[in-house]
């Protein structure tokens, strides 16, 4: 060990003669004729020399301690021990030196030598050193240095090795020589010369993010060597994101992906304490992954990425980076649906002008092809709106454009008439064409073709059969095979259930037979209603024979209450298949049902496809016509149950059964309006059972509502305040009764004993002040469900006051007694209206502008009608309108548009009925609840707004006492309105309106029962129009009513 320091001294004061030669070397540089002082930056004047001795001074006493420590030092023998046996390369200065500055050098400093605080960065060797060392100058080996702040020196190291040193960067020489290399490029290296002398680093990081995304300089390896020679030198001082940008322009160039990705590791650990810098660096490293074809690793790396990038606040500039990433992978895998979603992403992160329209044509055309092949893919609605799709427009490509809107439509005709185009496309070949083949024959078709056969499915809930469900497979050849064609089928269908106690039973014609209890009763103590089901088994596949040219398979699901049902249904279907009628009888009942009912405009066509689809779903889910037997269980705001537990309200009936879906069926098919107030007449018992429980008399109708009447809602406050549902109830029955006149309801079905128990309940609610000498109701929850426990929600306390107007009306028409006591209640009910603002508050106490969920207080003026004048009714829309919820229930924009309608505020009306379309999801035009895609699917109560903002917007349709009235207000866009199928007083109606002229005809009007005789009256000029069957009125647009005929002629 003393022989080895003895040489260490040895080399110590070779370095220190080797030092003071090159001092000039070191501190002095040749440019232009002048000597260049390395630590200013600046030409030296005379006796430079004597003015930096002091850097000079400073670098010997920093050596001597270096040096001294590591001979001498208690871990010095340790360092030399694992240098010489390749331990780290980088050996540390002790705790002597610990506190100069950490960036010095160990052994000869020729690149990053301590510079102390307040002195420039530190001296490069100039070519004058390097030249000594390339001409054998040192004898002995250069080791590295010791780093500190990312810099790095080359020094006499411990090791003897022979050979010449390694060449140093030289910044100012490299700047200097690269402004030489053209003549056009002189001006720009001279620039950043000055910005690096000058060290704005801020400024320079611009120019140099400039400078390499210049073709002009990205030539060869051009970029590397500027980041080797420049760039280096100076990357802790730039921005991390703005240095990752710099090196993936450099990483470019690199034509070794190893390289590359071994460089992008690197810089990520370099710019690790930014989030945004190491999210571009690992996409970097992912793009990188993909083109080798490391498809693991990428996603893994996809997967990383976009769990950071969901931590980061909104939408950065380097989400475009990872979509880009992120789509390419999807679209190399196939993944078509996933491509589809993340291109869109990435081009909504960009300005798509920025792209080549060779760019734009491309991404366009793998986008419309990735969203006719996607998985799951319905909605064409964004694509079709971007503008990256108009690049294929009048191109060999524009096929792809009429073919995303033929089949974003349902048409299925001008999709097919398409193929000779699509049909091309390899990708495409076996295209399945899935949609309704007509919404009006309510089946299902998903069609699979190719040069060799045409494969359809159908499946469809047998309309006038309601215990069935059908599906079919129909295989037919091409005229040049003769092979034998076989489709493979799935199901993913197994007989269990986590709500039924199912035991198989006997196979009953063919078919597999289940049957159970449900395992938890509605309501404790409650029956527990027993499900039978019958299902035609399903082969793993179906041939077409050689000799075969077209054939049909056709399966049955059964299910009903009782064996005795299933049976007999399951039975009748297997004939109608023997007979070859089973679809056709299904497409004949909805014929007949749309007979009845039509709403048709000249207007734009997405409004008439949200139209049709609107009516589709609702005549979907009210009770089949001639089908006395069939029990209905009322309309749930998702239609039938589905989901897992909690979602879409466990097809529980709500108020929107009764305030937003029934108008809308009550205007066409009155007798399936009285079947939903049927079920509720029959849940009566436990609505008189809930108000009872609550320490009140009469009937309280359940918030939520199933086969009991009692209340079934999960959370007790829903059930407990929001008590406007029985009032809903009963404004229901009230429409009915005023469009119908059928008192059989009443004196005979019970829907009297129904009216009679809702009265004697808000009687029994209402509590009287005596400071303001009207009644109150107290601690509810209005629909605005964002207020709870308040007193006098506004639209409570009118629906309670109709309630009670509508039984003192109907007992004067059938002869009962009115207690005095629902006049009194309904004379001196309070409703809050703030006299001073001319608005009615929606509860005692409420704020302007505080927040509210949906369509509440505006619920006063429709449907509830509420006495106002034009004034307070605009109050209210323009109180409202801007606190109410952006991402609420779909149904409320409906009820401002309604509201803008009575005021001819056609403008305004329209830009609220446009946000419903928010909630329409493609192509089959099924409604969310929320216009974030969330909430309850098949959304009946949204549907129902919107028919609603139709039939009583455009129109200005209002069920009166006496009448009924009309109104016509139309947008603009909206040229002609037809609505056939208007059911009043038993004449069925149809009116068709323009701007300039209204017609009115009685398209049925029949004998048995007899149809009570109508005329129009005109409300301006009083002039009456006699309406009689296939007679038709007409008359200049205005307002008016249709009301009984005193004449009893037709």
């Amino acid at each position: 060990m003393c022989l080895f320091r003895i040489i260490i001294i040895i080399f110590f004061y070779f370095d220190v003669c080797v030092f003071i030669i090159f001092f000039s070397d070191l501190f002095f540089y040749e440019r232009g004729g002048k000597k260049i002082n390395r630590c200013h930056g600046q030409p030296a004047p005379r006796g430079a020399g004597e003015e930096c001795f002091h850097c000079l001074f400073i670098y010997l006493c920093t050596y001597l301690l270096i040096v001294n420590d590591f001979i001498f030092g208690e871990v010095g023998a340790r360092r030399c021990h694992g240098y010489m046996e390749g331990g780290p390369s980088v050996p540390r200065a002790g705790p002597e030196v610990s506190a100069l500055p950490r960036a010095y050098c160990f052994g000869l400093g020729l690149g990053a030598l301590p510079w102390l605080p307040g002195l420039p960065s530190a001296p490069r060797a100039g070519p004058e050193v390097s030249a000594h060392f390339r001409r054998g100058a040192a004898p002995l080996g250069v080791g590295v240095a010791a780093r500190g702040r990312g810099r790095s020196g080359i020094g006499i190291g411990i090791v003897i090795r022979i050979g010449a040193a390694a060449a140093m960067k030289d910044v100012p020489g490299f700047l200097q020589q690269s402004q030489s290399s053209g003549p056009g490029q002189a001006a720009v290296w001279h620039r950043l010369e000055e910005l690096y002398n000058k060290k704005l680093w801020h400024q320079l990081t611009l120019q140099v993010l400039d400078f390499v995304q210049d073709p002009c300089f990205a030539q060869g390896d051009g970029l590397i060597k500027l980041y080797e020679n420049f760039i280096s030198e100076f990357e802790h001082r730039v921005n991390p994101l703005s240095l990752v940008e710099i090196i993936l322009h450099v990483v470019r160039q690199m034509t070794d992906p190893t390289v590359a990705l071994t460089f992008l590791e690197k810089t990520r650990e370099k710019v690790k304490s930014s989030d945004e810098a190491v999210i571009l660096c690992k996409t970097a490293i992912g793009a990188l992954k993909l083109n080798i074809g490391d498809l693991q690793v990428t996603k893994e790396t996809i997967e990383e990425v976009e769990e950071m990038l969901n931590n980061l606040p909104g939408v950065t500039s380097v989400h475009s980076r990872f979509y880009d990433l992120s789509s390419k992978y999807y679209q190399t895998i196939g993944n078509h649906a996933s491509y589809y979603k993340d291109a869109l992403r990435f081009l909504g992160c960009i300005d798509v002008k920025d792209l080549p329209v060779s760019e734009q044509q491309e991404r366009a055309f793998t986008l419309g092809l990735a969203g006719l092949l996607g998985e799951g893919v319905y909605n064409f609605g964004e694509l079709l709106m971007h503008p990256v799709l108009e690049s294929l427009r009048n191109t060999d490509r524009q096929w792809l454009i009429d073919t995303l809107y033929a089949f974003n439509s349902g048409n299925v005709e001008t999709f097919q008439a398409l193929k000779s185009a699509w049909g091309q496309q390899p990708a495409l070949t076996l295209m399945s064409c899935t949609g309704m083949s007509s919404w009006k024959k309510g089946t299902f078709s998903h069609v699979l073709q190719s040069t060799d056969y045409t494969a359809t499915h159908q499946i469809y809930a047998h309309h006038s059969l309601v215990h069935l469900m059908a599906f079919s497979i129909t295989i037919r050849r091409s005229a040049h095979t003769g092979q034998p064609i076989t489709v493979q089928l799935q199901t993913p269908f197994v007989p269990k259930s986590q709500d039924l106690d199912l035991h198989q039973g006997p196979d009953f014609q063919g078919a597999h037979y289940v049957y159970g209890t449900t395992l938890v009763p509605e309501v404790e103590g409650g029956p527990q209603p027993t499900v039978h089901m019958l299902w035609t088994p399903v082969p793993q596949d179906l041939t077409l024979c050689g000799e075969e040219q077209e054939r049909s398979w056709e399966f049955l699901t059964a299910v009903a209450e009782s064996e005795e049902e299933v049976k007999r249904s399951y039975s009748e279907g297997l004939a109608l298949i023997a007979s070859g009628s089973l679809h056709s009888s299904h497409i004949h009942a909805w014929d007949a049902l749309w007979q009845g009912c039509c709403i048709d405009l000249d207007g734009p066509l997405p409004l008439r496809q949200a139209l049709y689809g609107c009516l589709y779903y609702l005549l979907s889910a009210i009770p089949p016509r001639d089908n006395p037997g069939f029990i209905f269980h009322g309309i749930s705001p998702g239609g039938l149950s589905n989901g897992t537990q909690g979602e879409d309200y466990w097809g529980h009936v709500f108020w929107d059964q009764d305030t937003w879906v029934f108008p809308n069926i009550l205007l066409f098919y009155p007798e399936a309006a009285r079947a939903i107030l049927e079920y509720r007449i029959r849940m009566l018992e436990g609505a008189l059972r809930n108000a009872e429980e609550q320490g009140y008399k009469g009937a309280k109708f359940p918030w939520e509502s199933a086969a009991t009447g009692q209340e079934v809602c999960p959370e007790d406050i829903y059930g407990a305040q929001e008590i406007h549902i029985t009032g809903d109830v009963l404004m229901a029955f009230e429409q009915y009764y005023y469009t119908t006149q059928d008192q059989k309801l009443f004196r005979e079905d019970g829907g009297w004993k129904l009216v009679g128990a809702v009265a004697q309940y808000w009687c029994s609610r209402m509590v009287w002040s005596e400071e303001e000498q009207c009644y109150h109701i107290r601690g509810v929850m209005p629909p605005d469900e964002y207020h709870y426990q308040v007193d006098n929600s506004a639209y409570t306390n009118a629906l309670a006051q109709r309630s009670l107007r509508f039984a003192a009306d109907i007992a004067q028409d059938l002869l009962i007694p009115v207690p005095e006591e629902w006049v009194e209640c309904a004379n001196k009910i309070k409703v809050p209206f703030d006299m001073e603002k001319k608005y009615h508050p929606e509860y005692d106490g409420y704020s302007p502008d505080e927040p509210v969920k949906q369509a509440d207080v505006v619920l006063l003026g429709f449907p509830l009608m509420h006495s106002m004048s034009p004034e307070v009714r605009r109050n209210d829309l323009e109180m409202y309108e801007p606190v109410t919820d952006v991402n609420g229930p779909a149904m409320t924009w409906s009820m401002f548009a309604v509201g803008w309608l009575e005021l001819k505020e056609m403008q305004r009306a329209q830009s609220q009925l446009n946000k419903c379309f928010s909630n329409i999801t493609e192509p089959f035009k099924i409604w969310v609840e929320n216009s974030d895609g969330s909430g309850a699917v098949n959304f009946l109560t949204g549907m129902g707004g919107f028919l609603q903002a139709v039939l009583f917007g455009y129109t200005g349709f209002r069920i009166t006492k006496t009448s009924l009235l009309f109104n016509p207000s139309c947008p603009d866009d909206v040229h002609k309105l037809k609505v056939t199928g208007v059911s009043y007083l038993g004449n069925k109606l149809k009116f068709t309106i323009t701007k300039e002229e209204m017609r009115i005809e009685v398209s049925e009007s029949p004998l048995d029962p007899p149809a009570l005789p109508l005329e129009a009256v005109l409300e301006e000029s009083g002039q009456r129009f006699p309406l009689g069957e296939g007679h038709s009125i007409s008359f200049p647009t205005v307002a008016g009513w249709i009301q009984r005929s005193p004449t009893k002629a037709h």
